[in-house]
C-alpha cells in the first residue's frame, strides 16, 4: 500500500478513536441527562396510572353512598322486604350504575341479598364464592365484618374494584346494620377507559401468575425490594413501564404495563447526534489540513524523488546499479536497505543461475525420461531422454499440458482420463509411482510414473514427472504368464489321464489281484495325482484371472440347495474328523445373482478351510441381508489366525499358519486369492470378519439378490 493511501488511513483511523472518544463522553453526561429526565417522566407516567385507578374507586364509593346512606336500604337489611328488591334492584340498575356485582350483608357477615350481571351481555352470573360467606373465603380475614374497605381483589382470576361499606340511616346516623358491597370487573372495556386517560396502550399480569411473560418476570423481580416503577426499555423506540397493584390488603396483585414512546431519549440523542458532529467536524478539518501540509513538507516530495530512481533500476535489469543517499532519517535507512538488497539479489541471482545449469545438466544425462511442468500443467522442460523414450521433438511439446501430450491406459489396456498423471502428485497412495501404458509419438510404452511438487515456501510452483521405461519387462512378464498358461493346459491332461487310471485301478475295473502294500502305494499315488491337479487348476485360475480371460455363466443360484448339496457331498470328510456341519439357511432369501459353478467352488475352499483347522466344535454356515446384498457367514471353532498374520490373507502363496498346521494341511495359498477374485467378478466382497487364536474364525462373502 503507497504511503499516500496509507498515511491518510491512519489518519482516519485516529479520527476514528477521537469520534469514539467524544461520542462516550457526550454519551455518558448529556445523553444520560435524557435518560434521567426519561425515567423521571416515567415515574409521573406510573403516578398517572395509580391515580386513575383510585379516580375508578371513588367514583365507585360515590355510588356506593347513594345506597349506604339510606332509609330504605337500611330497613332492608333488617325486615329482607322483597319489595325494596323489586322496585330497586333491577337488571337496569346495574347497567345504570356501571357494576357487576351488589351484596348485601347483616351485621353478622351473612347475605341477605346477592347478584352478579354481566354487563356486556346483559345476563346475570353466579356470585363468586370469595363474598359467599364468613369463614369459608378470603374475603373476610378479620373477624370484624363490619370493616369498610376499598380496593382491588382477585376473584376467580379475574380483577374486581370494589367498595364494602356500612349501611346507615340517610341522616347518616347509626348503629349500622349491614354492609353493602359493589364490585366492578376491570375487563376490556375499563382498560379501554385507561388508555383514553393515559394515552398510552396498557396490559396487565396477575402478580402470581406462574407463567409470567419474562418482561414481567423481570419487574416482579424489581418489585420485590422496590416501591417504585420498573422501567425496560426494550428499543430504540419504545420503553415499558411497569407500575405493581396491591389488593384490599395489601399484597401484591398485579402488574400494569404502559407502552411509552421514548420521544425525551430520541429528542436527547438527536442533540446528542448533533454536538458530535459539530465537535468533529471542526476538529477532523483541522487534523486534516494540518496532516497534509507536513505529509508534502517532509515525506512525499523527497519519496517522489526515490521512487523515480527505484524506476530506472527495474526496467535496465541491472542489478549492479544503486540509488543515491537520502540522509539518516527513516528514507534514508529506506534507501541504504535497498542498495543492500540490490547487492543480496545480484549474489543471490548468480548462485541461483549456477545451480539451474548444474541441475540441467544432471537431468540432460540420467537415462529416466523427465519432464517439467510450470504450475498450469504446461510443459516448460524436458530431457533428451524424454524426447528419445516418446519420439518426441522438444518444440512439439513445450508450452502443451500433459494431457494434450499423451494417450494413457492402465496395465489392462483401458483407456484412462488424460488429466490421470496432473492429479498424480496428490495421491499419497502412489507415492512409488503407478504403472501405466502410454502412448507416444509413435509407439506405446510401459512405464512406472512418479510425480513430484516444486514448490517454494508453501505455493507451488510447478510438477516433476519421472518416466521410467519397463516395457521389456512387462512383455517378458506376458511371455511367463502364456507360458505358465500353456504349460499348465498341457499338464492338466495327462494327469488327468493317470488320476483316472489310478482310480479305475484301486477300485478293481482291470481285475488284478492287488496286494495291501501295492493298492496303498496307487491311493497314495492317486492323492497325489489329484492334488497335482488342483494345484494345475489352481495355477490356471490365477492365470486366467490375471490374463481377464474369465467368462462367468450368471444366473439365479439357489443358494440353499447348492448348501444341502455341498453338506452332502462333504459328509464323508466331516464324519472323519467326528465335525459337524450345521447350515442356517435363509429360505426368504436364497436366490442370488452368480455363476453356480464358482459360487460352489468358494464356498467348498472356505468350509475346506475351516475343515483343515479345525479338530473339535463344529462349522457353521448362516446368511444375513445387508444393503440389498446377501452375506454369506462360514464360522469355525479351529486354530485361529494370529493378529501379526492376518494382513497376509488373500495374497498368492501365503499360508498364515504356523509350520506344523501348514504341512499337515498341505494346499499352494491360492485359494482364498482365487475365492475372493470369484466373488468380486459376480458383484460381492470376501473379508475375514473376525478371528481369534485358540476360539476359531469367522469369514464372509456378498452376492447380490435376485432382483424380484
Amino acid at each position: 500500500m503507497k504511503l499516500q493511501i496509507k498515511i491518510p488511513l491512519v489518519f482516519i483511523i485516529i479520527i476514528g478513536v477521537f469520534i469514539l472518544i467524544v461520542h462516550l463522553i457526550l454519551s455518558n453526561f448529556l445523553l444520560t441527562s435524557y435518560v434521567n429526565l426519561e425515567q423521571q417522566e416515567s415515574v409521573k407516567i406510573s403516578a398517572r396510572l395509580q391515580q386513575s385507578t383510585h379516580d375508578r374507586l371513588a367514583t365507585l364509593e360515590s355510588k356506593s353512598s347513594d345506597w349506604t346512606n339510606w332509609d330504605d336500604a337500611y330497613q332492608f337489611v333488617q325486615d329482607k322486604n322483597q319489595a325494596f328488591i323489586d322496585s330497586n334492584i333491577l337488571d337496569q340498575t346495574f347497567s345504570l350504575l356501571k357494576i357487576n356485582l351488589m351484596i348485601f350483608y347483616n351485621q353478622k357477615g351473612e347475605i341477605i341479598f346477592s347478584k352478579n350481571f354481566d354487563l356486556q351481555k346483559n345476563t346475570p352470573l353466579p356470585v363468586p364464592s370469595l363474598f359467599l360467606s364468613k369463614g369459608s373465603n378470603q374475603f373476610f380475614i378479620s373477624d370484624d365484618v363490619s370493616q369498610n374497605k376499598e380496593g382491588l381483589i382477585n376473584v376467580d382470576g379475574k380483577i374486581m374494584y370494589i367498595v364494602y361499606t356500612q349501611i346507615l340511616k340517610s341522616d347518616g346516623s347509626g348503629p349500622a346494620r349491614g354492609m353493602l358491597l359493589f364490585g366492578r370487573y376491570l375487563d376490556l372495556q375499563e382498560v379501554n377507559s385507561l388508555e383514553a386517560i393515559q394515552k398510552d396502550p396498557l396490559a396487565y399480569h396477575l402478580y402470581s401468575d406462574p407463567k409470567l411473560p419474562w418482561d414481567y418476570s423481570l419487574a416482579k423481580t424489581y418489585f420485590k425490594s422496590n416501591n417504585s416503577v420498573f422501567v425496560l426499555r426494550e428499543t430504540e423506540d419504545m420503553l415499558g413501564a411497569y407500575t405493581l397493584f396491591k389488593d384490599v390488603y395489601n399484597k401484591p396483585l398485579l402488574i400494569f404495563e404502559e407502552s411509552v414512546k421514548r420521544d425525551i431519549y430520541q429528542y436527547g440523542k438527536q442533540n446528542t447526534n448533533i454536538a458530535e458532529f459539530l465537535i468533529l467536524g471542526i476538529g477532523t478539518l483541522i487534523t486534516f489540513l494540518t496532516l497534509i501540509m507536513l505529509l508534502n513538507s517532509l515525506i512525499l516530495s523527497r519519496l517522489g524523488k526515490l521512487t523515480k530512481e527505484v524506476d530506472k533500476i527495474g526496467p535496465s535489469g541491472s542489478l549492479s546499479q544503486r540509488i543515491g543517499s537520502y540522509g539518516q532519517d527513516e528514507l534514508g535507512v529506506l534507501a541504504d536497505r535497498f542498495n543492500k538488497t540490490l547487492q543480496n539479489l545480484e549474489d543471490v541471482t548468480e548462485t541461483q543461475l549456477f545451480q539451474e545449469r548444474q541441475s540441467q545438466s544432471l537431468l540432460g544425462v540420467v537415462e529416466e525420461a523427465v519432464i517439467i511442468t510450470d504450475v498450469n500443467n504446461l510443459a516448460v522442460y524436458t530431457n533428451h531422454a524424454f524426447e528419445k523414450f516418446f519420439d518426441y521433438k522438444k518444440e512439439e511439446i513445450m508450452k502443451k499440458k500433459i494431457s494434450e501430450i499423451f494417450n494413457l491406459f492402465d496395465t489392462n489396456r483401458k483407456p484412462l482420463d488424460k488429466t490421470y498423471l496432473e492429479t498424480l502428485y496428490k495421491n499419497q497412495e502412489n507415492k512409488k509411482g503407478v504403472t501405466v501404458y502410454i502412448e507416444g509419438k509413435n509407439k506405446i510404452v510401459a512405464a512406472i510414473v512418479t510425480s513430484s511438487p516444486i514448490t517454494v515456501g508453501q505455493t507451488l510452483k510447478g510438477l516433476i514427472y519421472v518416466f521410467h521405461d519397463i516395457t521389456e519387462e512387462v512383455e517378458l512378464d506376458k511371455q511367463k504368464d502364456d507360458f505358465f498358461s500353456i504349460a499348465s493346459h498341457e499338464l492338466r491332461t495327462p494327469l488327468t489321464v493317470i488320476s483316472g487310471n489310478l482310480d479305475n485301478i484301486v477300485q478293481g475295473y482291470g481285475k488284478s489281484a492287488l496286494t495291501d502294500t501295492d493298492k496303498k502305494s496307487l491311493e497314495d499315488a492317486l492323492d497325489s495325482s489329484d492334488r497335482l491337479i488342483r494345484l494345475v487348476n489352481d495355477y490356471l485360475n490365477v492365470s486366467r484371472l490375471d490374463q481377464r480371460r474369465f467368462t462367468l455363466n450368471l444366473k439365479p443360484v439357489d443358494l440353499c440347495s447348492l448348501l444341502h448339496v455341498i453338506q452332502t457331498e462333504m459328509a464323508p470328510l466331516f464324519a472323519k474328523k467326528n465335525l459337524v456341519l450345521n447350515c442356517a439357511c435363509s429360505e426368504k432369501h436364497n436366490l442370488v445373482m452368480g455363476d453356480e459353478d464358482k459360487i460352489k467352488e468358494v464356498l467348498i475352499n472356505l468350509i475346506g478351510n475351516s475343515l483343515k483347522f479345525t479338530e473339535k466344535g463344529e462349522i457353521s454356515v448362516s446368511h444375513v441381508l445387508k444393503n440389498g446384498m446377501l452375506e454369506t457367514n462360514i464360522t469355525d471353532t479351529g486354530i485361529g489366525i494370529a493378529k501379526d498374520k492376518q494382513h497376509l490373507l488373500f495374497a498368492r502363496f501365503q499360508q498364515v499358519t504356523d509350520n506344523i498346521y501348514s504341512r499337515r494341511a498341505g494346499g499352494t495359498g491360492l485359494g482364498l486369492y482365487i475365492s475372493r477374485e470369484f466373488v468380486k467378478l459376480m458383484g460381492g466382497e470376501m473379508k475375514l470378519v473376525t478371528s481369534e487364536p485358540g476360539k476359531g474364525s469367522t469369514f464372509s462373502f456378498t452376492l447380490p439378490l435376485v432382483k424380484v
